[in-house]
This record gives C-alpha cells, structure tokens and sequence, in this order.
C-alpha cells in the first residue's frame, strides 16, 4: 500500500481512537496533533522501507536502471532503507516527545487499542496476498545472498519471475480469495477501478520527462551545474547535495515531480564527475519521500492537514526540525551502509 493509501486509511481510526481515550489524557490537545503528524509522518517513513512503499521509490530505481544501467534489488534496497526509516521514526519520536510532550507510550497505546480488535477474513486475505507478494519479492535478493548473484539458478529465478510476478499473483489472489462474510471476494472489480491508475501515466510521463532531459543535452548542463557547489565532486558531498536539494525542492512541490526532476541532474552530475550514481540517486529519491514541513510536500502531508486537525504552525515548526534530521540520517546511513552491502 502506498504512503498516501496508508495515511488516508490510518488517520480516521486514530482519530477515533483518540476521541475514545481523550479523557484520560491530561494533554489532549497536543496529543491530538502529534497523534495526526504521526500518521502522515509515519506513512512517509514507512513507505521508503521497499521499493513499492512510494512512487518515488519506483521512479528513482527506475530512473537508475534506464539513465545508468544500474538495478538495485529489493533486498538491497531494504538493507539500506530499513534501518534509515528505523532512525527516523526513533527521531520522530523523539521531536513529538520535545514538542509535545507526547511518549511513545501513549502512541503505542493507540495502536494497541486497534490491534484488540479482531481481523475479519478480507483483512486476514489481504495480508496473506501482501505476506506472500513480499516474500517473493525478496526472495530474489535471499538466493544471490545465498547462491551468489551469478548463479544459474539465480539468473534463471531472476528471468521468469521479475518483480512484476509476484505483484500480480498478489493483486489476482485478491480476486480470488472469498470473504464468506459478506459473500464476495476480497476485492471486486468495482472497488479495483476506484484505483487511481493516472498515477501510472504519471510514472511514464515522468520517465519521458526524464529521458528527453537527457537526449537533449538539459540533464547534463544542469549536472554540470551541480558540480559547481562546494565537495559535489566527491561522492559523499555530491550524495549530500542530493540528499539537501531533495527535501527543499519536495517542500514545494509533489514528491513525484520532484523525483522526476532531480533524480536525471544528479545521475547527470555523478558521469560528469566520473562518480558512482547510486548512492547520490538514493539520497535525492529518499529525500524526497522524507519532506515533513509543508502540506504540498507529500500526499500523507496533504491529508492529515486537510483534516483540520492539525495547525499550519505546528506542522511547520515540526517539519523543519525533521527536514534537518532527515538530511543527516540519509547521509550518514547511506555513508555507512552503501559500502557493507556493495552500493559503492
């Protein structure tokens, strides 16, 4: 589920969880508003731990693989995202607790009061489809690990069953599987066509976007550009620069356009300086999921301000202090891990 579906499912139950346990809280007003941040700032977090978590995750991955010829596995991209998104929640945390004065026992107390409730059997299907699809997807990454990528046996699991596989195996299980219930299936073709299939054109648009940067010359003057700013001719500082630029320019526009955007300049930048690409391609695609101060910058932004619920000050003063953690978390983690895991 993207980080939009999630926070647009999440934020309504937590409300009403909230409304239910208000009473016993001494501080229910700012609990309420760090209660709202934390879904849509979860959900962005969240959705940087797989490749298929947010739409700039796939654009940058496949911006890499198209502009680079570089493909990043879906074990790989967790062994370097998981403990990212695992830093920034422990900040979060941390700044709601500063701000608000708001522990993460409260929170954790909010979730518990969902999980009392007992599964119906759409959600037990549902999570056996997504339990399934995942443990495809790393099943991949599991037997290089274990057979050595070169293997043939590996090479020949990598050609009939690319990712794509495993997500439509998931998506038809959920055709399939009945919900006795309510005498359906887990999903009809009637809820599938609500889907928002345009952001798929998004994708291709962006992607043609990119390509013609690149054909006509405007990635690489941009790139060159790029090069200009103080250390962008290491890799470190050019994957800094990335990281910066990412969140700033999520904050005012969508994360998708700005993946679209960004991701071709600093591929660009990175031949010009006869660098690796990867890992100042990840910082800008995980930079612009992590963009936390204005409601424009991501779609769980958007929600939860929407809501009414949470003050524009608020928002504002939290998210500025997040943008900064964010940019030094990713750039310290990627500096740590891309090298133990072969990304640099």
């Amino acid at each position: 589920m993207s980080n939009t579906a999630t926070t647009a499912t999440v934020y309504p139950l937590a409300w009403q969880a909230f409304q239910e346990l208000r009473l016993r809280l001494p501080n229910a007003s700012a609990f309420g508003t760090a209660l709202m941040l934390t879904c849509a700032y979860a959900s962005s977090i969240g959705g940087i731990l797989t490749p298929v978590g947010t739409p700039p995750n796939l654009i940058g991955l496949g911006f890499l693989q198209k502009l680079a010829g570089v493909s990043i596995g879906f074990v790989q991209w967790m062994l370097v995202a998981v403990p990212i998104g695992a830093a920034m929640l422990v900040a979060h945390l941390l700044w709601a607790r500063r701000l608000f004065g708001v522990k993460g026992g409260q929170l954790l107390t909010m979730a518990t009061e969902r999980l009392k409730t007992p599964m119906t059997a759409g959600e037990r299907n549902t999570a056996f489809a997504f339990g399934l699809t995942v443990a495809l997807w790393m099943l991949t990454g599991l037997l290089a690990l274990v057979l050595g990528a070169d293997a043939p046996f590996v090479k020949a699991w990598e050609r009939h069953c690319p990712e794509a596989i495993p997500a439509m195996m998931g998506a038809l299980l959920l055709f399939l599987l009945p919900d006795h219930r309510q005498e359906r299936q887990t999903l009809t073709w009637k809820e599938a066509v609500r889907i928002d299939w345009g952001i798929l054109l998004l994708f291709g648009g962006g992607m043609a976007l990119g390509d013609a940067m690149f054909r006509t010359g405007l990635a690489e003057r941009i790139g060159t550009a790029i090069r200009q700013l103080p250390f962008a001719e290491t890799l470190w500082g050019l994957t800094a620069w990335s990281v910066a630029m990412a969140v700033l320019l999520t904050e005012f526009v969508s994360n998708v356009a700005a993946t679209n955007m960004l991701v071709p300049m600093v591929i660009a930048a990175a031949k010009e300086a006869n660098l690796s690409p990867i890992a100042p391609v990840l910082g800008a695609t995980l930079g612009c999921t992590l963009a936390f101060a204005l409601p424009i910058g991501t779609g769980p932004n958007a929600i939860v301000y929407a809501s009414g619920l949470v003050p524009f000050r608020q928002m504002l003063r939290m998210g500025l202090l997040l943008d900064i953690t964010s940019i030094a978390i990713i750039w310290l983690l990627l500096r740590l891990l891309c090298p133990l895991v072969g990304l640099a």
